[in-house]
């Protein structure tokens, strides 16, 4: 079998499932392929394709798939929401590879830069055209535009289903970011009816029983699978609910398999996430040897802006601020193996690896590539490293700037709780220009959205937006804003709905009341957001200011 790395950019099917690669490569899909092979030593086996393995259950969630499929509209825009790790991706990619009629539907699955004219072309005329985009956040202004010239040409004898994936669900009254820049800001509303997304459910113990089997039958020896039935329900009893979701089960079976002693751990997501970041610092002192231990620090920083960026070149066009690291790897490389070793041996086993485009980026699921990047930059606060961090967050957005900022609001989502998520760490507004205001402001919205300790940020969140405003171009300023408005929105949201005392709420309520018609006043459109928030209050019977 030839070496697969997960680095297509679409999926395609016709009578067949195809990988159409980067570099014009083709390849066709076997239901017994094993897909972590080409991911990175040890972490393609928790990939969302390794299907054989994580894909229990979820009759319901298919129906509900067929159901999208099947109904008579032309157009239609729908969204797979829940939180990290709980097998979205998993569940979409199997329903297309195993579910679909597939002479029937013509299927692309993408990320936001496949998404071009040419795309268009490629589909107006297929009479079923089912499309796939997964995590929209960071791109969900530029992709609301493109649906909205899509659904202008579909014919009338067609039909075109855009599937989204993202974590943060929809409620009434209540609207993500990604929500609000993808529909409702290029009036895709009719065509995207946020009470049919589909809410991905948790998966019963006994479902989660089986991946835990599973995977013990597929790495483990005889022995270990004897021993794992045994243990199987003791060890899912202890496990807090957080990690009760099919990639924590998996890397809750590794754990199993890695303890010669066989203990059965109290697993909380914190510890789970160390353990898979401890293994996989192991395996990169590995990759060395303590003769040079100096380079681990290179290459773990070059993996920490490769997870931050979603990837980067290393080869000519590699950051500025990467260039010493990559030197003083290659020439440990050259040292420990006497020949010459080929550095693009390393980043094939480290994660994906594009020989055409030298284009890197880690193999690990993106809660765990969080996780490292939290734990780096603790590391390095510890050691009162302070600058180093400035200069690593003012490095990212200088060098991609869009997705970084995807990045952040992955990390809020998920970690909103976090010492180093603060305006101190990883959320600081540069000194420099290097930043984009527009994309930081989104980053902050973000944050308010999901962290609600509002007592603890307000006030900064409020001085962070008045240097925005005073720094920004006449035509940032009013995207800065509306942004700023909807801020506001979020913090009344989060003081009524969490916080205890009566008089913390009447205080920040006429604070927050104050600035929202200071705005109104520098810009009549914010008027529509103010009275917006007057009705959710009213209807809630909230006071405000």
């Amino acid at each position: 079998m030839s070496e697969m790395n997960q680095n297509a950019t679409n999926i395609y099917n016709s009578k067949t499932l195809f990988i159409l690669y980067s570099n014009g490569h083709i390849e066709k899909i076997d239901t017994q392929q094993e897909w972590d092979e080409g991911l990175g030593k040890s972490n393609g086996r928790f990939s969302y394709k390794n299907e054989l393995i994580t894909l229990v259950g979820r009759d319901e969630e298919k129906q509900w798939l067929h159901n999208f499929l099947e109904s008579d509209k032309r157009f239609i825009i729908s969204a797979i929401t829940g939180r990290a790790g709980n097998g979205k991706s998993s569940l979409v990619y199997s329903f297309c590879k195993n579910e679909l009629n597939k002479d029937e539907w013509y299927v692309v699955s993408m990320p936001y830069t496949a998404i071009s004219d040419l795309l268009i072309k490629a589909i107006k005329n297929k009479p079923k055209v089912l499309l796939v985009i997964d995590y929209v956040l960071a791109y969900a202004k530029e992709i609301g535009q493109w649906l909205r010239g899509l659904e202008k040409i579909v014919s009338n004898h067609s039909k075109v289903r855009v599937l989204l994936i993202e974590r943060a669900h929809v409620i009434e009254d209540r609207f993500p970011q990604w929500y609000n820049a993808l529909v409702k800001d290029n009036d895709l509303e009719k065509n995207c009816d946020y009470k049919f997304f589909l809410k991905i459910s948790d998966l019963k113990e006994g479902d989660l029983k089986k991946i835990f089997l599973k995977y013990i039958e597929k790495y483990g020896k005889k022995q270990d699978v004897i021993e794992s039935k045994l243990v199987a329900d003791q060890i899912l009893r202890k496990i807090d609910y957080a990690c009760k979701t099919p990639l924590f089960i998996l890397f809750i079976a590794q754990a199993w398999l890695d303890d010669k002693n066989r203990n059965i751990r109290r697993w909380d997501r914190e510890s789970l996430l160390t353990y898979i970041e401890k293994k996989e610092e192991r395996r990169i002192e590995k990759l060395f040897g303590e003769e040079y231990v100096d380079c681990i620090d290179h290459l773990k920083r070059i993996l920490v802006f490769a997870m931050m960026l979603s990837g980067i070149d290393i080869g000519e066009k590699l950051p500025n601020f990467l260039k010493d690291d990559l030197k003083e790897i290659r020439e440990a490389l050259k040292k420990k193996n006497k020949k010459r070793s080929p550095i693009t041996n390393l980043f094939l086993d480290m994660g994906e690896y594009d020989k055409a485009k030298v284009y890197f980026r880690s193999a690990l699921p993106e809660i765990v590539e969080e996780y490292y990047c939290l734990k780096y930059l603790k590391d390095l606060d510890d050691d009162l490293q302070g600058d180093v961090i400035t200069e690593i967050i003012s490095c990212a957005w200088k060098e991609n700037s869009r997705a970084f900022a995807g990045f952040l609001c992955r990390v809020i989502e998920d970690f909103s709780d976090h010492k180093m998520v603060s305006f101190e760490y990883i959320l600081q507004l540069p000194d420099d220009e290097t930043v984009n205001s527009v994309l930081y402001a989104d980053v902050i919205r973000e944050y308010t959205y999901w962290n609600h300790d509002v007592e603890l940020y307000l006030e900064d969140v409020m001085a962070i937006f008045e240097k925005l405003l005073q720094m920004a171009r006449d035509e940032e300023a009013k995207e800065i804003r509306e942004k700023y408005a909807i801020t506001l929105f979020n913090l009344q949201w989060n003081i009524f709905t969490y916080a205890n005392k009566e008089d913390e709420k009447m205080r920040y309520s006429v604070l927050i009341e104050e600035k929202l018609k200071k705005l109104v006043q520098e810009d009549s459109s914010i008027q529509e957001i103010y009275d917006y928030s007057q009705t959710v209050f009213d209807n809630q019977k909230i006071f405000i200011g």
